[in-house]
């Protein structure tokens, strides 16, 4: 028996000073990161995964306005109905480092997207 699946949106919000980023002589900055979703039963086994690796190369004025205010990624995955713990994750590849966030959900299918 198939289980219904919901598609979540999960944006982080990194920090431009958290990732190494490396300039070009004409300023261009440059830069990859990969990050992962990963969702967990109660019992917490995964249930899905999701990796994205993402190239940065920016001019300078982007970088500029991100210092300001981050990055803000958008990911999607798709989770099971009731409890699931959801694992964001930041792995910058360039500087090796890494961090994660992890939070609680609860997925209910409402009528709506029942009837789809």
């Amino acid at each position: 028996m198939a289980h219904a699946l919901h598609h979540l949106g999960d944006t982080p919000l990194i920090a431009a000073h958290d990732v190494k980023l490396q300039s070009a002589p004409d300023g261009v900055r440059t830069g990859n990161i990969e990050v992962p979703l990963v969702a967990y039963d109660h019992l917490g086994k995964p249930v899905n995964l999701v990796i994205k690796k993402i190239p940065i190369r920016m001019q300078p004025k982007i970088y500029e306005a991100l210092l300001q205010v981050g990055f803000q990624l958008h990911e999607e995955i798709d989770l099971p109905n009731g409890e699931v713990f959801l694992r964001t994750g930041i792995y910058d590849l360039v500087s090796s480092n890494a961090g994660t966030l992890g939070t609680p959900r609860k997925v209910v299918t409402t009528p709506a997207a029942a009837a789809n």
